[in-house]
């Protein structure tokens, strides 16, 4: 219990009690500087390249958390400040906890340390999120890197959806993970085969907030075969569009997906604070 109240504490006085004074500002600059030096890798620099190309009138390229080195170097106390006071407000937070307690007590906790939380000021604007150009001509961008394997990856994007949490739109995202997997094992048997010239290939949706969302398929080739990589998987696509998947798939792909639930669910006892 004394853990809980001072986390609840400390967790109240992040929400809305800071101080950000210059001094501890100037402190913080160099450890953070730090960080994005040691992140700046050339993963780093394929997202953002990446991102640039696939959504470019979004905020996501120009908006990673770490920051560009022009704010971290020169952001004022007072800016940071104004930033916290217009976005870090009771009605833009989420407060979850998770552990083996009385949730009536923990309720109870949280309202005693939070009701007195109250926005300073006025809040700030909801953030554009920008948009994506659905009508956007096919187009190819090159990012080159010694470091980097020969990957290809392509990306067909469709309107932003967030639907309600329902049986059936668990259903839908069930289907779509099963032809997602059957695909990629697809690919994976090409990959497997004597003298492929793929080294790795999976298939995925996903998305930006707000923006839109994607499937893609990824495809790692051996040195210089990046051609035949994009005609072999370009070739799957069209068999799997084309003529579907067999029964024998979808029956083996089920096993294994109704067997991980059930893995799951007998496990669900061991699960840590974290994973849940």
């Amino acid at each position: 219990r004394e853990r809980v109240d001072t986390a609840l504490f400390l967790m109240r006085e992040v929400a809305g009690e800071a101080k950000f004074t210059q001094q501890a500002v100037d402190r913080e600059r160099g450890v953070i500087l730090g960080e994005r030096r040691s992140r700046d890798s050339f993963q780093l620099r394929q997202m953002i390249d990446q991102l640039e190309f696939q959504i470019p009138e979004t905020p996501y390229p120009n908006r990673l958390p770490i920051g560009t080195e022009e704010v971290l170097k020169t952001a004022s106390a007072e800016t940071i400040r104004d930033l916290y006071r217009r976005y870090y407000r009771p009605e833009n937070a989420t407060l979850v906890f998770v552990g083996d307690v009385d949730p009536v007590d923990i309720e109870t906790k949280i309202r005693a340390k939070f009701s007195d939380w109250k926005g300073v000021g006025t809040a700030g604007p909801e953030l554009p999120r920008g948009k994506v150009d659905l009508k956007r001509a096919s187009s190819v961008d090159t990012f080159t890197d010694p470091a980097v394997a020969t990957t290809v990856t392509m990306t067909s994007m469709r309107p932003w959806e967030d639907p309600s949490d329902t049986i059936t739109e668990r259903r839908r995202l069930v289907i779509e993970a099963l032809g997602n997997s059957m695909f990629s094992k697809r690919l994976s048997k090409l990959v497997n085969k004597p003298g492929s010239v793929l080294l790795g290939a999976n298939a995925g949706t996903g998305g930006w907030e707000d923006a839109a969302l994607a499937s893609t398929i990824n495809v790692v080739t051996k040195d210089g075969a990046w051609k035949q990589g994009i005609r072999i998987a370009e070739q799957e696509l069209r068999r799997a569009l084309t003529y579907g998947f067999t029964e024998a798939e979808l029956k083996r792909q089920m096993a294994e997906s109704v067997t991980a639930y059930r893995t799951a669910a007998e496990q669900a006892g061991t699960r840590t604070n974290s994973a849940l």
